[in-house]
Parts: C-alpha cells; sequence; structure tokens
C-alpha cells in the first residue's frame, strides 16, 4: 500500500509509505515536516489509539532530529 499525503496543495513533496501491518517510513524533503506528515496520516488513519501512537512517534522523531543536530553543531530548526 502507498499513501501520498495531498503535499503538492501545501507545498510539501513529502511521501509516507505504510505497508499493510501499518508501519510508515518516510522519506522527507525536509526535516521540519516531519511532524507535519505525522499530524496528516494521523488525521486521516486509524483510531485514536492510533492516532496517539502517531503524535508520539513524531514527537519522539523530532526531539531525536533535535539532540543529533545539537550533537554535530548544526542547526536546522
Amino acid at each position: 500500500m502507498l499513501i501520498v499525503l495531498m503535499a503538492e496543495s501545501g507545498g510539501y513533496p513529502d511521501i509516507a509509505r505504510a505497508t499493510a501491518d501499518g508501519t510508515r517510513f518516510l522519506n522527507l524533503v525536509r526535516r521540519e515536516d516531519l511532524g507535519k506528515v505525522f499530524r496528516s496520516l494521523a488525521l486521516h488513519n486509524g483510531s485514536r489509539a492510533e492516532k496517539a501512537v502517531l503524535k508520539m512517534r513524531s514527537e519522539a522523531l523530532i526531539d531525536a532530529d533535535k539532540d543529533a543536530d545539537a550533537a554535530t553543531g548544526r542547526n536546522f530548526h
């Protein structure tokens, strides 16, 4: 299964791939769009529990991304 977000209308050329078991793999053009991608997936897919999990994953990935930037001295945020 392939989910293509309505990225073109918002100017975000992001693609999210979802396998049959619901595992998401993201190929992001811009890292700051990560939260937007997860929120979009959560709004259009699944139950409240799934939405909560997607929100937690997005927050954790954003935090990890910021930590990696800080560790290497980069600042993209």
